[in-house]
């Protein structure tokens, strides 16, 4: 039987995730290089294209974040004013103005 007959499915191939050899050279050579002048190249970039910096950075953020996030936030609520004057007055200060006198 032929390697690639029709309906024939094939060898497992590589593992999924698995480099190649030049993959695995450029990634070396990479981070050699990554060694020597990245810090440079981030500061050459941000200041001379400061849009593709930004580019760059947004790039290799997360897409997603997992997580939860809790707020928590309590305001007084002020009385109603009894007309316009007293709105003024009750929203020129602070947005918790000091309870009435009665």
């Amino acid at each position: 039987m032929a390697k690639f007959e029709k309906g024939h499915p094939g060898g497992p191939g590589r593992p999924k995730g698995a480099r190649t050899k030049l993959q695995e050279a450029f990634w070396k050579d990479f981070a050699g290089a990554w060694e020597q002048h990245g810090a440079a190249a981030l500061m050459k970039v941000a200041t001379e294209d400061p849009s593709t910096f930004v580019k760059v950075a947004a790039s290799v953020m997360p897409k997603e974040i997992e997580g939860a996030i809790e707020v928590r936030s309590v305001m007084r609520m002020p009385e109603p004013a009894k007309d316009a004057a007293e709105w003024i007055t009750m929203s020129s200060g602070s947005l918790n103005p000091a309870p009435k006198q009665h």
